[in-house]
């Protein structure tokens, strides 16, 4: 017999195999990033790049959690593209780049 467990903050992991989700998008003040949990996968590293490629944020992470939370309220309205490095299984590196909203 097989159990199929969707946690209420797992619920929007796809087929796709996506490692990382950040939310919400447009963001206000605090940004949520959520790694899988299928993938013993642990947030290391965040930088978040304005339009211009300078960057405004980074932050890097002691803790082994799959969940962090960003404090972006310092941040102007725009657009930005925040780079997530993790580490999968205390071995891989993955690093992804995704586009987001400030309100």
């Amino acid at each position: 017999m097989s159990l199929n467990t969707i946690y209420k903050d797992e619920s929007f992991f796809d087929e796709s195999q996506d490692l990382v989700k950040i939310y919400p998008n447009p963001v206000k003040d605090d940004l949520n990033i959520l790694g899988s949990i299928e993938n013993d996968l642990i947030i290391i590293d965040v930088i978040i790049y304005n339009t211009l490629g300078a960057v405004v944020y980074e932050k890097s992470f002691k803790s082994l959690e799959r969940f962090k939370k960003l404090d972006l309220s310092n941040l102007i309205s725009g657009t930005y593209i925040i780079e997530i490095k993790t580490l999968i299984e205390n071995d891989v590196e993955n690093k992804k780049i995704y586009k987001f909203i400030k309100k």
